[in-house]
């Protein structure tokens, strides 16, 4: 809480809830304009001089909002709390799911086209190879029908 002429910092743990904080930063500043006079602090030189004069208002404070945490309304709001924080992760996880499967889906679109042109190679290849391999027959069987031809025409001229 500031004016222009004060400043109160407040550190609260997480299980403080907001509104005790500034209630309790509401009444440390309330507490300093009414009881600590600005000469007092251009008096203090040096730390820890005005703790004499805030040391009773902070143990009274303290003790006021000691057990904020047993109150049933602040459990309740720190459940709350946890809850909303839990439900952020899982929506986070959610979208980073969602990206995932996006990238997933892309992926898996990729690998069916390329399978799809491998498929298209492959049986471009499978016909190759098939008209290779009865070019290569009818070459061996020309020569087979050469040799023969060669071997029995004379015998059969003799005859």
């Amino acid at each position: 809480m500031t004016t222009s002429s004060d400043a109160v910092l407040g550190v609260f743990s997480e299980s403080v809830p907001r509104r005790a904080a500034f209630e309790v930063l509401e009444s440390t500043s309330a507490f300093v304009k009414d009881q600590v006079s600005p000469e007092l602090v251009t008096a203090a030189t040096k730390e820890g001089e005005l703790n004499r004069f805030c040391k009773d208002h902070f143990k009274e404070t303290c003790s006021r909002n000691e057990n904020l945490g047993s109150n049933k309304m602040s459990k309740i709001g720190v459940k709350i709390e946890e809850v909303k924080m839990v439900v952020e992760q899982n929506i986070n996880r959610v979208l980073q799911n969602a990206e995932d499967l996006e990238a997933v889906e892309t992926k898996s679109e990729i690998l069916r086209q390329d399978a799809a042109q491998f498929q298209r190679r492959g049986e471009n290849i499978k016909r190759a190879l098939w008209w290779r391999n009865f070019k290569l027959k009818c070459i061996i069987a020309l020569l087979v029908i050469v040799v023969l031809c060669y071997i029995f025409v004379p015998i059969i001229a003799k005859m």
